[in-house]
């Protein structure tokens, strides 16, 4: 039979040895080929990428007698193009049929089925290759609907996707639009809140201040008893305002953000000196032993003057809360770069809530609650004094009647950048 090129049969149809060699072509759609010539080989049919595929699809068909749905690179006359590929013996010989699709194979084979009338046992074996490459074909058709179903799926949840994302960022920004007011909303009221309370601070210490130096020279002077008591009562009662003043506008500069800290190497047992030496009188009177284990050899760069507020305030309250008779204890470690200080006391100790609360502005616990002494900001100012120096502070008790122990960190060498020198509301008490 010749070779036919009817342009309906978009396929290929040749006769092969066991070796590979072409023994015979039936059809070729695509002009691979006119006659098999000497030493014309299957694999001359694919492209060179393919050979070594095509090799295994021949070994294939050798072992099992047949090979189904391959797709190998055919070398045509426009190039390279992808086309499946089966096989079935022949006799002796192997028909390899190729096509674009399985059921152009198919076609061809009920062709080549009706053209050549093969004996009953060829043609079965056709048949079987006509019926699997239909059913394949079936497949890949109801494979691609589901794929193009998907993939239609896809381009809807893509869009819908983009769209929340759309949605998303609009919201993202509208967010931050909000926060940055918000933001400078607050920073504005927070702003308005220094400056208030240094304007109050101001407006309160000058009519304090005539009262303070006046009030002492008037009651050396007077004679009445009575009159002399009530002076007294006026002195202190305006001492502790200003003392509340003073505190209440520390308060709002360690907390805002003109804090510059005046950097300096210092010794601490110079300062922990400076701090005992007018608390000796009251620690002799009230029979409290201060045993002073920090041992530091090195010197740390800080603020000195806010060192000696935190020293101050922390063995104050120590003393305090300490019944007469008791014993204070300050030590220190190191910590890496840090050095940690601990202020530990066997007085009245704490309860959970209170350790808990001891650090907010103006709280006062129930044994300090009616002394007008206690403004409840000391804890609040020396806690944020140490943060801003790049440290930490923690209380810890375990209970009424058990004393409590004041730990705080600072680091050997602050290094937080230098603030531009200001004139801080503090300086002017």
């Amino acid at each position: 039979m010749e070779p036919t090129n009817d342009q309906n049969e978009k396929g290929l149809a040749i006769l092969c040895d066991r070796t590979g060699k072409v023994l015979e072509i039936f059809f070729d759609g695509f002009g691979i080929t006119k006659k098999p010539e000497e030493g014309f080989k299957f694999t001359n049919v694919v492209d060179e990428e393919s050979i070594h595929k095509a090799d295994n699809f021949f070994g294939e068909l050798v072992n099992q007698n047949m090979a189904y749905n391959w797709e190998l690179n055919t070398a045509t006359s426009t190039g390279p193009s992808p086309l499946k590929f089966s096989g079935v013996s022949w006799g002796q010989h192997f028909l390899i049929v190729a096509a674009p699709s399985n059921f152009e194979m198919s076609k061809i084979l009920e062709q080549f089925i009706h053209t050549k009338n093969p004996e009953e046992n060829k043609g079965q074996s056709l048949k079987d290759i006509a019926e699997l490459s239909c059913e394949q074909e079936q497949r890949d058709r109801e494979l691609f609907d589901e794929i193009a179903h998907l993939n239609n799926e896809l381009v809807n949840v893509q869009r819908e996707l983009a769209k929340k994302n759309a949605e998303v960022v609009q919201l993202k920004q509208n967010l931050e639009k909000h926060v940055d007011e918000r933001t400078e909303k607050i920073n504005h009221l927070l702003q308005q809140k220094d400056d208030f309370i240094v304007q109050l601070g101001h407006d309160l210490k000058t009519p304090l201040g005539p009262i303070i130096n006046l009030v002492p020279i008037i009651e050396k002077k007077e004679q009445d008893n009575e009159l002399k008591e009530m002076l007294s009562i006026v002195k202190k009662s305006s001492n502790k305002l200003h003392n509340l003043v003073k505190n209440t506008m520390k308060y709002a500069y360690v907390t805002s953000r003109e804090f510059s800290p005046n950097l300096e190497d210092i010794q601490i047992n110079e300062v922990i000196s400076t701090v005992l030496i007018p608390k000796k009188e009251e620690l002799e009177k009230r029979e409290i032993k201060l045993i002073n284990r920090v041992n530091l050899d090195r010197v740390i760069t800080t603020d000195k003057n806010l060192l000696n507020d935190i020293f101050n305030e922390l063995l104050s309250n120590a003393m305090k809360f300490s019944s007469n008779g008791g014993t204070i204890i300050l030590e220190n470690e190191m910590k890496d770069d840090m050095v940690q200080f601990s202020v530990h006391d066997n007085g009245i100790g704490l309860t959970e809530q209170q350790i808990k609360q001891v650090f907010d502005e103006f709280y006062k616990a129930d044994e300090s609650r009616h002394d007008l002494s206690c403004h409840g900001l000391g804890l609040p100012i020396i806690k944020n004094i140490i943060e801003r120096l790049g440290g930490t502070i923690e209380i810890d008790s375990a209970g009424i009647d058990t004393g409590s122990t004041v730990t705080f960190t600072l680091p050997l060498n602050y290094k937080e950048q230098q603030y531009h020198e200001k004139e801080k509301p503090m300086d002017k008490l």
